[in-house]
């Protein structure tokens, strides 16, 4: 236990065998908390993976923040927003911080799934679902403006599709 003058905050610090140290640093100036940080940019700056209530032995590739346990019932998550807002979950990569997005409009009551930064699918209020466009003409609107609007094939190779034409 410290104080770091450097940065102006309280460590904690607790030894790996003297191979290396985990920090806990506390700054009372700007009331931020950081874990394996001595300089916490946030509220709550977290260098490393978190595990909230968790045993399970997650996925190497998406281990960051795993929530829930094993042994008992339900777990989930909440993202929560006033009633005209949205609730979003990004995707991004080192160029591009909102390159997919699941996002929940609350005005509407929407949901909507982004690619490459642009719509590709929307679900209503009414649960009817669109497909390259936001506004419905039935259950299941799917638009394009070239090729096939819908394509299926069986194993042995037959296919059934509906293309789009400027034609009716």
């Amino acid at each position: 236990i410290g104080f770091d003058t450097t940065v102006d905050a309280g460590i904690i610090q607790a030894g790996d065998f003297g191979v290396s140290y985990r920090n806990l640093s506390l700054n009372p100036n700007a009331g931020n908390v950081g874990i394996g940080t001595t300089s916490p940019s946030a509220k709550l700056d977290v260098v490393g993976d978190v595990y909230i209530n968790s045993n399970y032995p997650s996925n190497a590739a998406a281990n960051d923040l795993t929530i829930g346990k094993t042994t008992t019932g339900d777990h989930g998550l909440t993202i929560v927003t006033g009633a005209s807002n949205t609730a979003s979950i990004f995707f991004a990569d080192n160029g591009n911080n909102d390159a997919g997005k699941i996002k929940y409009q609350h005005s509407n009551n929407s949901m909507q799934f982004v690619t490459n930064r642009s719509e590709a699918m929307r679900i209503d209020t009414s649960g009817n679902v669109m497909i390259g466009n936001t506004g419905a003409g039935a259950k299941l609107d799917v638009f394009a403006s070239t090729g096939y609007v819908f394509r299926t094939e069986n194993a042995s190779g037959n296919t059934f599709r509906i293309e789009a034409s400027s034609g009716n």
